[in-house]
């Protein structure tokens, strides 16, 4: 279960006020295990004590490293050509079968066009 900054201040605001209560009542930790020092009127000796405020706390931790993949893919094309459309960034998941890019490649749309037209004119000619 991950903590939200909301439940660590609610958490951290309650340890205040247990451990504050706790010495307000005389029952804080002692140094001497657990004997409280009393002086000769039967006071207890004054304890640095602090207001409970609600405050924003940081939770950042900056630390020196590197990512590593957990694998490298080369990948490459079967043809030549210009990228016309990317469907995924760097870092992406990606399934297979998933389509990555999709490529323009002005040679094979050429030899399209002039395949279509042949089509065309044996259809025609056989009318």
């Amino acid at each position: 279960m991950m903590k939200t900054k909301m439940d660590v201040c609610r958490s951290h605001i309650a340890r205040q006020a247990v451990l504050l209560t706790w010495i307000r009542l005389g029952r804080g930790p002692a140094e001497n295990g657990g004997i409280h020092r009393v002086d000769a009127n039967g006071d207890v000796p004054p304890a640095a004590v602090a207001r409970v405020e609600r405050r924003n706390m940081g939770s950042t931790l900056a630390i020196a490293g590197e990512f590593k993949p957990f694998q490298d893919v080369d990948v490459h094309a079967k043809v030549a050509g210009y990228i016309r459309k990317i469907y995924v960034d760097v870092g992406d998941h990606v399934k297979e079968g998933q389509t990555l890019a999709v490529l323009e490649v002005p040679e094979i749309a050429a030899q399209l066009t002039g395949a279509e037209a042949a089509v065309r004119a044996t259809q025609g000619a056989d009318s």
